[in-house]
């Protein structure tokens, strides 16, 4: 449902992940082996990939997607009629064996002032399941406005 409400906002497909929390770094990873390759939308551009195997079990086949450093991202699920949400900046992407093949090193940040903010925080504030979905650009705006018009609760992560 979320992937279905946030394309109808934005126009543009979301990349479902796992989260991984790097407090050395203060980092955040979305990670997973299916991501889509034109993150823009159907008419953007097509982001770098590799054809890999499934990370896991080195079988079958899986994108690496090589996500746009700089960008920002809006992070959200739906689940129950509440909407968490949270915004990062991709600072990089990752090529390490841990995780899966497509991952997008990112910096959790405040959209309004961008000052950067704890991925700690967020990781003992995590609400929901761990799968959620990743939309390239700000839309928090955007989520408050569907959440008022469809009677849904938004909560702000970190």
């Amino acid at each position: 449902m979320s992937l279905i409400l946030q394309y109808y906002t934005c126009g543009k497909p979301g990349f479902v992940s796992d989260p991984f929390f790097d407090s050395s770094n203060n980092t955040i990873t979305y990670a997973h082996c299916v991501a889509p390759t034109q993150m823009e939308g159907p008419s953007g551009p097509r982001l770098p990939y590799v054809v890999r195997s499934h990370m896991e079990d080195n079988k079958g086949v899986s994108l690496q997607v090589e996500m746009p450093v700089g960008v920002l991202t809006t992070t959200q699920i739906l689940e129950s009629e509440t909407v968490t949400c949270h915004v990062a900046k991709i600072i990089g992407n990752s090529d390490g064996w841990r995780g899966c093949r497509t991952k997008a090193v990112c910096k959790l940040i405040d959209p309004q002032s961008g000052v950067e903010l704890s991925v700690d925080r967020l990781m003992h504030e995590w609400q929901g399941p761990w799968h959620k979905v990743s939309f390239l650009g700000n839309y928090v705006a955007d989520l408050e406005k569907m959440s008022r018009l469809m009677g849904f609760k938004l909560v702000r992560e970190v």
